[in-house]
């Protein structure tokens, strides 16, 4: 076989592959952007009709459904993580002015738009039967398009040396949407110094 074939064989399989791995990634950005709006869709039905939602009954009649940023995968940011080789607590103030013990489980190291980002990663100390890491956060955008009292990240306890954090899933607390709640407030380490535009936007009824 001539070589000049060989190479048009080549070219076609190598630009073959390329239409397949092209093809590949849209159904997988296509599938986790889809994953993310069920759950979405399905957080506006427990809203309206669950009997434990935070919403008032009043709220529930109005209630038409929450509002997020579109999905966007480069607020789904892989972080260094550093675990805390000590048991350290810290005290984080609640809305209602209380205080609660979180374990300071480690810190995690990531760039977003650009800059360079540290946040502490906690561990809540009062649940028995639940194992999760969280992070509550502030970003540019809180008190202007998302809740002032910041927004929270919830992962799995399963890490290594790396930590993916994905911001699509930042959700706002219960008092967003009722005051007799009680939250948490971020520590004031863990203000990530650029618009986090993904997630869950501030809450308004009928918007």
């Amino acid at each position: 076989m001539k070589a000049s074939k060989l190479f048009l064989i080549f070219i076609a399989l190598a630009f073959a592959g390329i239409i397949i791995y092209s093809f590949s990634n849209v159904k997988i950005e296509d599938t986790y952007a889809s994953n993310i709006q069920e759950e979405r869709e399905n957080k506006n039905n427990e809203f309206k009709n669950a009997e434990d939602s935070p919403l008032l009954p009043n709220q529930k009649i109005k209630f038409q459904e929450l509002e997020y940023y579109p999905v966007d995968k480069n607020y789904k940011v892989k972080a260094q993580f550093e675990l805390n080789p000590i048991r350290e607590t810290i005290r984080l103030s609640y809305t209602d002015g209380s205080e609660k013990l979180y374990l300071k489980y480690g810190t995690a190291y990531f760039q977003l738009n650009g800059k360079d980002q540290q946040v502490t990663v906690l561990k809540p100390t009062f649940f028995e039967d639940e194992e999760y890491l969280f992070l509550p956060f502030y970003d540019e955008t809180s008190a202007l398009e998302t809740y002032g009292g910041g927004r929270y990240i919830d992962m799995d306890t399963d890490v290594g040396k790396t930590l993916t954090i994905d911001f699509n899933l930042a959700y706002n607390p219960y008092c967003a949407y009722n005051a007799d709640y009680k939250c948490p407030l971020p520590p004031k380490e863990n203000k990530i110094t650029v618009p986090v535009n993904a997630g869950e936007k501030l809450f308004q009824l009928n918007h």
